[in-house]
């Protein structure tokens, strides 16, 4: 029984209803890409160093964060599992789209510079603690990855930068706003020619909030329908990026 929602199951089901079913009602999990590997070893690395800093009051030692990166990243290699919003994700095979070993040292490379430019600047109060926010009684599962004094932060490893169409509509943005009242921000490890880390901010206001409390209720109401249709029209619906295409579509 669902009894709850977060970002990315709700941005899923926007996305097409179909594949929330899949993944959600039935329970099928896909192979996750190299990159999923990548950003979970990553956002590993960033905690410790973050966990750290709360409990010293001082700089982690870089040593610290990349012992805690390369024992994410050979744990996931062993074991096959992910974790998603605090849920276990077993699977059976990696789908790696590229070299591991590149993979690997992009990864440390992008933790290096994140923690040389990034990290000094910033005062952390919480690290992915798993939270609730309530939208007119549906309930929300959110852990934020970086909560600071003054913001509040999500990593993500990209290829490119989000365009501000994106920005402006992300959910993840829109949920934290809603929670703490506070300034959300992008923090962006970009797997390029040259590795940099970049800040994207995404600005909300009560506006946003309000359109999308209505939104989280109507989608509640359509999952409780139990109608559950395919989403032809867009990019996802493609066997490159929907791991279900083919058995939607048998």
């Amino acid at each position: 029984m669902i009894d709850h929602l977060s970002p990315s199951s709700l941005g899923m089901f926007l996305r097409c209803p179909k594949q929330w079913e899949y993944r959600y009602v039935g329970g099928l999990k896909i192979p996750p890409k190299g990159v999923m590997v990548l950003g979970s070893a990553y956002h590993e690395g960033l905690a410790a160093g973050f966990r750290y800093t709360m409990n010293k009051g001082e700089l982690p030692p870089m040593e610290l964060i990349k012992d805690a990166f390369d024992t994410k990243w050979a744990r996931i290699r062993t074991d096959n599992i992910l974790m998603d919003e605090g849920e276990a994700l077993p699977f059976d095979s990696i789908d790696w789209e590229a070299d591991p070993g590149e993979l690997k040292d992009t990864g440390m490379e992008l933790l290096s510079i994140y923690e040389k430019v990034i990290a000094p600047n910033l005062s952390p109060v919480l690290v992915e603690e798993r939270q609730t926010l309530d939208v007119d009684g549906v309930q929300l599962v959110l852990i934020p990855d970086l909560i600071t004094d003054t913001k509040i932060i999500d990593h993500k490893v990209k290829a490119k930068r989000f365009g501000q169409d994106e920005l402006n509509q992300d959910i993840q943005a829109t949920c934290y706003f809603m929670k703490h009242k506070k300034p959300f921000e992008f923090h962006l490890a970009l797997r390029q020619i040259k590795p940099c880390v970049e800040i994207q901010p995404a600005l909300r206001n009560g506006e946003d909030t309000k359109f999308f409390a209505e939104l989280v209720g109507k989608v509640w109401l359509a999952i409780q329908s139990g109608i559950f249709y395919p989403s032809p029209i867009g990019w996802h619906c493609n066997p490159k990026w929907c791991g279900y295409y083919k058995l939607c579509h048998s």
